[in-house]
């Protein structure tokens, strides 16, 4: 996932993130992320993800880490995405109530 910088910091890619969960249904999850991007990786470990340890140079230059979530029940998600779903819920039951 990525984010143009002037969309980054208002709560999107969080949103984006639960509906990504809700899509995945506590499914566990695998992912590359370029490893000299700091704020992707910490982006994602506030979401569970966790370094797996693998690195990959993609497409022979760019250095990517392998990032990782076990599945997960919506009952032990943190409180930042049970709040990205609550919000995708809810905007889902507003458009449907249009």
């Amino acid at each position: 996932m990525y984010l143009l910088k002037e969309a980054q910091g208002h709560g999107i890619g969080g949103q984006l993130m639960g509906e990504f969960f809700l899509w995945a249904d506590g499914a566990p999850l695998h992912l590359w992320v370029t490893e000299y991007n700091g704020r992707a990786i910490r982006f994602y470990e506030r979401h569970g993800f966790q370094l797996t340890g693998e690195r990959e140079l993609w497409r022979g230059r760019l250095p990517n880490v392998r990032m990782a979530r076990g599945a997960v029940s919506c009952s032990i998600l943190g409180s930042h995405e049970t709040r990205a779903m609550r919000n995708v819920i809810d905007h889902k039951t507003l458009s449907q109530n249009r």
